[in-house]
């Protein structure tokens, strides 16, 4: 039996109508986003990294799309170019290195910004992935032979850091290295042709290089003195405006990193037919590195180093101590895997009382 209920000076209405009106009221109230719309639109800039391998499995094993995501994936030489791309709007999440965000960021110490860049997690730590390599057949044959002569490597990127570490190491007079701006993809064949000495480089030039002659290069001792954090970096106004969409490319990324966990040669094939190399002979080691969803001390470390880099090296004009805490943003992270943030809330840290 159908009732008949009164609805107050506008006449009657059937109770088998009810269900159907709330649920068109519910469509007009709540918004889109929340709904998970499945055409989410998204840029993401990445490089052809070895450190950047979840986001190549994320793309390719369809990790992307099972959160929903209309994701253009963009490939740049180098971290520092995808933070370019990103501060002038041309993406909406890069992936980096700590090095060229750590320059920006003591460029523009001051008030928060709705477009400063913060770091939503960590994808991978390892000193695996950054070589000082030098031609097999040449004069090299310790690091000490480095000066005088030619080394070449993209500034503003990590392998400026990694030579930093490595000269102080080997004790070497910076002064007599000719350090030589080369972008990542005219690296070896500046090597080959004589240009440079040396290369401070990652993979996959790496693998190129030695791809090009059965024991072409030799790495020196030294090149595990970096142990490099890989982060996904965003603005703060889509950080908090796009929350939703930051939580599903998390989730992503988790998907892909337990994916080559569990597939790890599968994963590292997939890598070296991606960037047409070798299956025989890519990549200098047989492991890959570490890689893993988080945001812990050792970015906090790794951060605060190379504040001290840059104020040491010269490479910031002002110098004044940043509050490293506010160029994270970690509550997201917290929201899908708390267990996986081990670093405190910027208001926490300063609500802290002095040591």
């Amino acid at each position: 039996m159908i009732a008949i209920l009164p609805l107050k000076e506008r006449g009657w209405i059937c109770t088998a109508c009810v269900p159907l009106l709330l649920l068109v009221l519910l469509c007009l109230v709540v918004p889109v986003s929340a709904a998970g719309d499945p055409r989410d639109g998204v840029r993401l800039s990445g490089v052809t990294y070895l450190g950047d391998l979840p986001t190549l499995i994320a793309e390719e094993e369809g990790f992307f799309a099972s959160q929903g995501l209309d994701i253009d994936v963009i490939r740049r030489d180098s971290g520092r170019d995808n933070l370019k791309a990103l501060k002038a709007g041309h993406t909406d999440f890069a992936l980096m290195a700590l090095s060229p965000l750590v320059l920006d960021r003591l460029a523009t110490i001051g008030p928060s910004r709705p477009n400063e860049p913060v770091i939503l997690a960590s994808l991978v730590y390892s000193a695996r992935l950054n070589h000082v390599v030098v031609k097999r057949a040449g004069r090299i044959r310790q690091p000490s032979d480095l000066e005088g002569k030619r080394v070449g490597l993209m500034k503003g990127t990590n392998s400026e850091y990694l030579w930093w570490l490595f000269s102080i190491y080997h004790r070497l007079d910076s002064s007599r290295v000719t350090v030589v701006d080369i972008p990542a993809a005219d690296q070896p064949e500046a090597l080959m042709a004589g240009e440079v000495d040396a290369l401070v480089t990652w993979e996959p030039w790496t693998s190129r290089l030695a791809n090009r002659a059965e024991g072409a290069i030799q790495t020196l001792a030294g090149s595990e003195l970096y142990a490099e954090n890989w982060v996904l970096v965003s603005t703060r106004e889509t950080a908090s405006q796009r929350a939703d969409t930051v939580l599903r490319i998390l989730q992503a990324y988790r998907d892909a990193i337990d994916s080559i966990q569990t597939h790890p040669v599968q994963s590292r094939e997939k890598y070296a037919e991606f960037m047409d190399l070798d299956p025989e002979t890519a990549l200098r080691e047989s492991r890959l590195p570490h890689f893993g969803l988080n945001l812990d001390w050792s970015l906090l470390f790794d951060l605060q180093q190379m504040v001290q880099w840059a104020e040491k090296a010269g490479k910031t004009e002002r110098f004044e101590a940043p509050n490293i805490l506010s160029w994270i943003e970690p509550e997201l992270m917290r929201r899908l895997l708390p267990l996986h943030v081990g670093i405190p809330s910027l208001d926490l840290a300063e609500r802290a009382p002095p040591p």
